[in-house]
């Protein structure tokens, strides 16, 4: 991957985590290794937005992606 797809690809990321970030109803509830739920006490213990637009950036198709991509690839060439 050259320079710029790296750039791109962060850039993608970073659009889609604000993006998923004021979604509602993005935040599972995490897992241990084991596959159990996690818990505080009584209380579930949630993924963090960070983790939950990793998870969703992974599970995206890849049509998805690529439209995101595209956003960022103009973004950084309108910054330029």
């Amino acid at each position: 991957m050259s320079a710029h797809d790296d750039a791109v690809e962060r850039a993608a990321f970073a659009i889609f985590s604000e993006f998923i970030s004021r979604a509602s109803g993005t935040l599972r509830q995490k897992r241990g290794r084991d596959g159990r739920l996690m818990w505080d006490g009584d209380r579930p213990l949630a993924e963090t937005p960070y983790e939950a637009a990793s998870r969703r950036w992974l599970e995206a198709p890849e049509l998805t992606r690529a439209r995101f991509r595209q956003e960022a690839a103009l973004a950084l060439e309108a910054a330029a």
